[in-house]
């Protein structure tokens, strides 16, 4: 990306030059029938560059692109460094991922789940140089260099979310993900999974890549086993059925459907989220919710609309906007509740409890206890499935004892005079309110209202409107 323009006095030449000095970017107006070759010539002494003509050139023709006016075209380009050849000792296996056939060529379990994973700061691998390389140039003529020092070197050869450790020798992950070599053969980690299309999550492998596999087997490693290690983007949408777990964050720009998803950050969904249960460990933002179960270990945000569905947040549960609203849901948050309207379908004004379709609860760490019941549930799967693995146990038991002494952190801190439910428009008959111990239900339909404890009492507060 281009950081400084130079332009001649009629500004109908641009020269824009990048920030690492490697190339220039010359656009000519379209609307000028001829241009004076010393302006240009004077843009690039006012720049300061004085090589890269010769590798612009010897770049563009073999690709034949055309220097157009109206759009800017390679003018000059540095040369990098040729790093010096090096053998790679592998410590996490050599399994690597190919960044094109991910990204370029379509998604496949089948392809991803034979692929190396790693975790953040796990030790990736030695190195051995093997020549000196070549010292490259910038566009203004300065040469550039690298140590010679192995020591030094080294810092050259971890590529993307890799570092060196002089003091050990060794390449490590600075991010959970998939090594692979990119251009340059150095090593690097790939942190963010990117689906151009949708993702399905399917118990059988479709279109397989591997013409060994039969279209119609079943994963060799099992639905339990699908596991991002790292970020998902996914440019389409999610379909089940299926189960997935991710250890970073999730961006689905279309919608999800049918899925059971494990999230340990934030999951950020702008479609529609369908009979689907979605655990994530940071916050969560939806565009629609139907029919699904939505948890999140911070805040929950709806932006437009949420039916027939779940909502539970450790902190808030609130919408984006006025025409947001909530129908027939059950929603849990450990301090606050905002909404625009809370509808329940049914007309009648006294319900049974069992009855209710229309549930408002503040109610003290919510999210924390709905991840211990998943993560024992989770725990028990394993030893029923993997019997006798005592480290996996023990790792497991050592969370869910954190997650409890934090429930009972949170029993001590909670401040009952910050938590609230709050309905700015209307929320309907024979819905029920709870704020910790304190609960009813509601006879009639109200609006622009406030739910909050006062002397250990449930006070209902409802707006004034001024005519």
């Amino acid at each position: 990306m281009a950081e400084i323009y130079y332009y001649n006095t009629e500004r109908s030449i641009v020269l824009s030059v990048d920030s690492h000095g490697m190339e220039a970017h010359l656009l000519l107006e379209e609307r000028i029938p001829f241009y004076n070759e010393s302006d240009i010539i004077n843009l690039f002494k006012q720049a300061g560059i004085i090589s890269g003509f010769q590798a612009a050139k010897e770049y563009l023709e073999p690709k034949d692109i055309p220097k157009l006016r109206g759009k800017p075209f390679l003018a000059a380009k540095g040369i990098p460094v040729s790093l010096p050849e090096r053998d790679y000792s592998f410590l996490c296996g050599e399994n690597f991922i190919s960044p094109e056939e991910i990204f370029d060529q379509g998604f496949y379990w089948s392809f991803l789940l034979k692929k190396t994973a790693v975790n953040k700061r796990q030790k990736l691998a030695t190195f051995e140089i093997k020549s000196k390389g070549k010292e490259g140039m910038d566009i203004f003529g300065k040469p550039l260099s690298f140590p010679q020092e192995k020591a030094k070197l080294g810092h050259y050869f971890a590529g993307e979310n890799v570092i060196y450790d002089e003091e050990n020798d060794l390449l490590i992950a600075a991010a959970d993900g998939y090594p692979y070599l990119d251009n340059s053969n150095r090593l690097a980690v790939c942190h963010t999974i990117s689906v151009k299309g949708d993702l399905q999550l399917e118990d059988v492998v479709r279109d397989s890549p591997n013409p060994e596999v039969p279209v119609s087997q079943p994963s060799d490693r099992g639905e339990m086993d699908k596991r991002i290690e790292g970020n998902l983007l996914v440019k389409g949408s999610i379909k089940g059925p299926g189960k997935l777990s991710i250890k970073g964050n999730l961006t689905v720009e279309g919608d999800i459907s049918g899925c059971s998803l494990y999230v340990e950050g934030q999951t950020r969904c702008p479609g529609r989220v369908s009979n689907t249960i979605l655990l994530s460990l940071n916050s969560v933002e939806l565009g629609i919710a139907i029919n699904s179960r939505i948890n999140s270990g911070n805040d929950l945000l709806i932006n437009s609309y949420a039916e027939d569905s779940l909502l539970l947040a450790e902190t808030d549960v609130k919408v984006s906007n006025d025409t947001s609203y909530c129908q027939n849901c059950t929603v849990y948050a450990g301090k606050m509740i905002l909404l625009n309207e809370s509808l329940n379908r049914s007309s009648l004004s006294i319900l049974p409890s069992s009855d209710i379709s229309n549930r408002l609860t503040i109610s003290i760490a919510p999210f924390t206890k709905e991840l211990i019941s998943y993560l024992s549930e989770q725990q028990e799967l394993r030893r029923t499935n993997a019997p006798g693995d005592d480290h996996e146990t023990e790792e497991r038991n050592s969370v869910l004892e954190s997650l409890k002494e934090h429930l009972l952190k949170r029993f001590s801190l909670i401040n009952y005079e910050d938590c609230s439910i709050e309905i700015s428009k209307k929320v309907s008959v024979a819905t029920y309110i709870r704020v910790l111990k304190c609960h009813r239900i509601l006879e009639k339909d109200l609006e622009g209202v406030n739910f909050f404890l006062k002397n250990d009492k449930l006070v209902t507060k409802r707006k004034i409107y001024m005519q």
